[in-house]
């Protein structure tokens, strides 16, 4: 069995870690970039995807998210996923059910403004409705080099 298999769909629910990376930290707006590894168990060892994509005018947080939500889309087959991310803001966001909190407030937050980037925190609630998904907190993983290198990649093309 290959990643691409889960990808396609043709296996039951696998274990898939998802290690993501920006090119921005802090709280700024300007041009960034994102990253993802993808990894899966096989026969012959980890089978590993990378993808990435950018966007202008754009925070860290909602890089963070569209790695995320980016990544969860290509499983066409439901997944047990670990996303392994250094924001402790989207981590604890994920991890004490906000989402499902703000989809019941029809996205709102208690004070009554609306929840920053719904559609993309929408679609992770729509994709988390079909994956089971734990967070780790972690900046320093295998995929760290491999994924600074996607992000220069995507600056350079």
């Amino acid at each position: 069995m290959y990643l691409k298999d889960i990808i396609r769909g043709e296996f039951d629910m696998k274990e898939v870690n998802i290690y993501i990376r920006t090119s921005l930290t802090g709280p700024c707006i300007k041009d960034g970039r994102w990253a993802a590894a993808m990894e899966c168990q096989t026969s012959k060892g980890p089978a590993v995807k990378g993808i990435c994509g950018e966007e202008q005018e754009t925070t860290y947080y909602r890089l963070v998210l569209l790695g995320i939500v980016k990544s969860l889309k290509i499983l066409n087959a439901p997944c047990n996923a670990t996303l392994y991310t250094d924001c402790i803001f989207i981590k604890n966001m994920i991890e004490n059910g906000k989402p499902e909190q703000w989809k019941r407030a029809e996205w709102r937050k208690p004070s009554g403004e609306e929840v920053k980037n719904q559609e993309l925190w929408q679609q992770y609630q729509t994709l988390s409705e079909r994956h089971e998904i734990a967070v780790r907190f972690s900046k320093h993983h295998d995929y760290v080099e491999k994924l600074e290198g996607l992000l220069e990649e995507k600056q350079h093309v």
